[in-house]
């Protein structure tokens, strides 16, 4: 069987994930963390763009409406508006 990865998957493997972790340690990204890792929002950020979403609530429901596929580039569960604003 042939595995076919999204668009959009192959576009989140083009930044390493280690590259992506030493600008943050680099940075302190991390340091004080509240409620939403920063590779989830950057999962984010990169999911509305080319969509040309400009409210929360379609970036919202458009992260959940693809939970599983968001499981397997590494964010947990789709934020909700007041995290991701």
């Amino acid at each position: 069987m042939e595995r076919v990865s999204s668009v959009f998957s192959q576009i989140i493997r083009l930044v390493p994930g280690g590259l992506f972790d030493a600008g943050l340690a680099r940075h302190q990204g991390e340091k004080y963390p509240k409620g939403m890792r920063r590779w989830s929002q950057s999962i984010a950020m990169q999911f509305c763009h080319p969509g040309g979403t400009r409210s929360l609530r379609k970036i919202t429901d458009g992260l959940a409406a693809s939970v599983c596929k968001l499981r397997h580039l590494g964010v947990a569960r789709p934020s909700t508006q007041s995290t991701l604003a």
